[in-house]
């Protein structure tokens, strides 16, 4: 039960942001809750020792009753790499029980061609570009499950953006969002799959067409 209060503290609004189907300001240090405040410093601590401070796009996963993982897109000398980097048990379980040994993790590395790469960097940037808190509102509905999933990128002279979305309904450009995490964490399993590539590239392109629109 603990873990829910994770993530619901923030989504007392989600069907605000449903409804406006845009990403939320990601939560920060001085902005979470108490019992949050030991949670999101040990996840970064755990999955994103290492990887890179200026991400092409990056995605830290919180689910509900499963453990963490992140997906980080960077680029190197003119290649794309994407890393797949997933708790082999819940960190906030190894938080509420301090016997329990040190969270250790999984990690996938494999190259992304640059076409699939630039599609899916300009559709989170374009995502997080609209990022914003949703209107003030008398009604609260609580989510007492799910995932929240927190996106950033890196862009020169702004410095490192972000936003986050919790669950988003089906249908919605925030789906769609969460579309391309699910097909790049099976681009890690068989990054050899052209297919799994193109289809990328169309998801993204499909959301960025979306989100332009407005």
């Amino acid at each position: 039960m603990a873990t829910i209060w994770v993530l619901c503290c923030w989504s007392f609004d989600s069907f605000a942001q449903q409804a406006k189907d845009h990403l939320l300001p990601s939560d920060g240090y001085f902005t979470s809750f108490a019992h949050e405040r030991a949670y999101y410093p040990r996840v970064r601590e755990v999955l994103c020792a290492g990887l890179t401070d200026t991400p092409v796009a990056q995605v830290v996963v919180l689910p509900s009753f499963t453990p963490e993982y992140v997906l980080s897109l960077e680029e190197r000398a003119a290649k794309y790499y994407l890393t797949y980097r997933i708790c082999e048990t819940s960190v906030w379980a190894s938080l509420q029980d301090k016997s329990q040994p040190p969270v250790s993790v999984k990690t996938t590395t494999v190259e992304l061609n640059p076409p699939a790469a630039q599609a899916v960097a300009s559709a989170v940037a374009q995502a997080i570009s609209q990022t914003h808190y949703p209107e003030p509102s008398t009604s609260r509905s609580l989510g007492f499950d799910g995932t929240t999933y927190d996106f950033s990128h890196f862009q020169l002279g702004v410095g490192l953006q972000g936003g986050q979305t919790w669950s988003p309904r089906a249908g919605t450009k925030m789906s769609d969002l969460v579309a391309l995490v699910t097909t790049l964490q099976k681009i890690t399993a068989v990054p050899t799959d052209a297919q799994l590539q193109t289809t990328l590239i169309q998801q993204a392109q499909k959301l960025l067409i979306r989100l332009t629109k407005g």
